[in-house]
């Protein structure tokens, strides 16, 4: 057994009971927390099955190991908010000599080592759906998914999980498949759950009104910025800023736009001392893949403003603003384990609806507001469909006797019809239709107005055509002793066939 005891405890006390609690082999793992078991405890457990978990979890603590001095630095930082006394010596020599001792080549080759020594080399590491996951480690084995994003963290990949967000509603009958929301409430009925609805818009007309979940920024170049009152993960922040395609997480685009941001926040107190990876969440991320940033709306603008010492490879996903005004990096997990949530920026592209309880198809005044009896500013319309125009004749060749006919559907008001180089028809009293005849070969104007409603007219172009000139085309068989005519230049082809017997 080993000599080494805490509390009491030796190592190989603790693992043997440790795996004798859950029932699998627990070596690999305390091996890699600097527990080494003796060789009497190895054979002891060699029966226990292996644990797919510590074998997935040492993959993801080699991923996680720092390439270089300014990733560990960063690391370092993000999972620790001051560096101690006791810590300081150490953290000292270990940013001193991270490249030159080569700690994370080291760091790696021991992880490998008790990989191999307790799995083997080639432990279940199929990857059926070849995004870089073997089987066993994979949350959804058969889709491709290598961001692993699991909202619910219920080990099943959000791609392949029938119920994202593990509220025990489908997705496809959850109106807010990525939060958890039991109730279903929907308070303005618009099928988007009151937990992702990020604004309320009871008349549905696709008009944002003011969100309550905010505190207003400001307007920087026709867009209006918010800053939201809860903290959310990445991913939770990205669902509810986007709820509507005219808002997003911030998408920062210039040195103005982001100092203006800045400002505005410190104004209202949201961003004093946050530094690190607690600042305001912004809608710029490499989770797809690694080192290649994207704005969530797919912008292409290439203005950054990453604080000293961290670029576009540095370690983390999610861009967040500090109280500097520069953007630092921020991992889904912290330490393994903590999920990290911010407040975040929303950015939004329409302004606030002046009238939120106008229904879509309302009749509405000049500011879009439904407009109730005495009618107020009232614009007047007509179905798109009331007026009518349609040629009844063409005109013959060198004549004008083209005419075209006109209806409405609409009779309870008067008609006026104006028509290029002729006198005004009127339509009105219980008429529904008029004519215009004497129309030469041409392209005509006619527009309809109302008496009493200047502001209305409808135009149509109507087209005075006349035939071609009439020729003939006369086809002899002597063989089968037939004859054709065909004539054109008509409205219709006329064919004559003559059968004469004995015909010369």
């Amino acid at each position: 057994m080993n000599e080494r005891c805490i509390d009491g405890i030796s190592d190989d006390e603790l693992i043997v009971a440790a795996s004798n609690a859950i029932g699998v082999n627990m070596i690999p793992f305390f091996h890699f927390w600097g527990r080494q078991p003796s060789s009497a405890t190895i054979e002891q457990l060699k029966d226990l099955p292996k644990s797919d978990k510590v074998f997935c979890q040492l993959i993801e603590y080699k991923n996680l190991v720092p390439g270089n001095t300014s990733e560990f630095q960063k690391w370092y930082d993000s999972n620790y908010d001051k560096v101690g006394n006791v810590q300081q010596p150490r953290y000292t020599y270990a940013t001193s000599n991270f490249d030159k001792d080569e700690y994370s080549k080291n760091m790696k080759e021991q992880i490998d080592l008790i990989i191999s020594t307790y799995y083997g080399d080639s432990y279940k590491s199929t990857d059926t759906d070849s995004d870089g996951i073997s089987d066993i480690c994979d949350n959804c084995i058969d889709t491709f998914n290598s961001d692993q994003s699991d909202v619910d963290y219920d080990g099943i990949g959000d791609v392949c999980d029938d119920d994202i967000d593990g509220d025990g509603i489908t997705n496809e009958n959850d109106n807010c498949p990525s939060v958890a929301n039991v109730d279903q409430a929907d308070s303005d009925d618009d099928e988007i759950g009151d937990v992702c609805d990020t604004f309320n818009d009871p008349d549905k007309d696709g008009v944002l009104n003011l969100a309550v979940d905010y505190i207003y920024l400001g307007n920087f170049n026709s867009h209006n910025y918010y800053a939201s009152k809860t903290k959310k993960t990445w991913d939770e922040a990205r669902v509810m800023a986007s709820t509507n395609s005219k808002s997003y997480l911030a998408v920062i685009e210039s040195e103005e736009e982001n100092k203006f941001i800045f400002e505005s926040a410190k104004s209202k107190n949201l961003i004093e001392g946050i530094a690190s990876y607690r600042g305001l969440w912004i809608g710029y991320t490499d989770i797809i893949k690694k080192g290649k940033w994207k704005w969530v709306n797919g912008s292409e603008s290439s203005y950054t403003n990453w604080a000293d010492g961290l670029n576009s490879d540095s370690h983390g996903d999610y861009a967040v603003m500090v109280d500097t005004g520069e953007w630092s990096l921020s991992a889904l997990t912290l330490n393994w384990d903590w999920v990290v949530k911010n407040n975040h920026i929303l950015e939004v592209e329409v302004i606030t609806d002046k009238c939120p309880e106008t229904p879509l198809g309302a009749t509405v005044n000049f500011d879009g507001c439904k407009t109730f009896s005495p009618p107020v500013n009232k614009i007047f319309s007509l179905p798109i469909n009331n007026n009518k125009v349609e040629v009844t004749n063409a005109t013959c060749i060198g004549n004008s006797d083209g005419s075209i006919g006109l209806s409405v559907e609409d009779n309870s008001h008067d008609y006026t019809i104006s028509i290029t180089g002729k006198d005004p028809i009127l339509i009105a009293g219980e008429n529904m239709t008029a004519s215009v005849s004497g129309l030469a070969k041409g392209t005509y104007s006619v527009c309809f107005k109302v008496t009493g409603q200047d502001a209305y007219e409808q135009c149509f172009e109507v087209v005075i055509g006349e035939p071609k000139a009439l020729s003939a085309f006369i086809d002899v068989d002597n063989d089968n002793r037939t004859t054709s005519i065909q004539l054109s230049g008509v409205l219709r082809v006329i064919a004559l066939r003559l059968m004469e017997k004995g015909l010369k």
